[in-house]
């Protein structure tokens, strides 16, 4: 009897290895760029970075699959990304997700890193599963009635939202103002 438990055992350590083998041949981190220095038209390539946030989910909204694939996005640039990011409609899982960092690593704002920025809007907006948000500066002004949020999330998103290292700034004249709103 113990022969054929060694056996199963010895089995299912092979199992177990060509299964970490097949997600790790398979998988991929896609990393595509945001600088907001450089002029419109880019495709998220080194050389040709996309503008804005907005920009980079909008050509990418289905690059990610159920095959373990990592969406990498670096943002830079010293000139303020006002336009709103709605990260929404892609597949996700724990272990294939969105990731978008910044350059930021001080305490305070730093103009001459990364900047998300919208006046009377929530900058980010996330409707989705499985997104990473870190060393981000954001900031929103908010000189009109209603809820003013640096991200907000939808009410039907249910975990595994990681946001850390930020910048986080909301300014307004009203009393209703959330860094992060869940």
């Amino acid at each position: 009897m113990d022969k054929y438990l060694e056996e199963a055992e010895l089995l299912m350590k092979k199992i177990i290895w060509i299964l970490l083998f097949a997600v790790n041949c398979f998988s991929a981190t896609i990393t595509q760029y945001v600088n907001t220095d450089v002029g419109e038209g880019g495709n998220g390539s080194v050389g040709t970075p996309y503008n804005h946030l907005a920009d980079w989910e909008a050509q990418n909204l289905n690059l990610t699959d159920n095959g373990g694939d990592i969406m990498y996005v670096v943002c830079s640039g010293t000139t303020p990304d006002t336009t709103a990011l709605d990260i929404n409609g892609s597949t996700t899982s724990t272990t294939n997700y969105i990731e978008i960092a910044g350059n930021f690593t001080g305490a305070k704002l730093d103009t001459t890193k990364y900047t998300i920025h919208r006046d009377n809007a929530d900058p980010i907006y996330i409707q989705i599963n499985n997104v990473r948000i870190h060393n981000i500066q954001i900031e929103c002004h908010r000189t009109t009635t209603g809820a003013a949020s640096g991200i907000s999330t939808d009410y039907q998103t249910t975990g595994n939202i990681w946001i850390y290292n930020c910048f986080i700034r909301v300014i307004g004249t009203q009393n209703d103002g959330h860094g992060v709103r869940f």
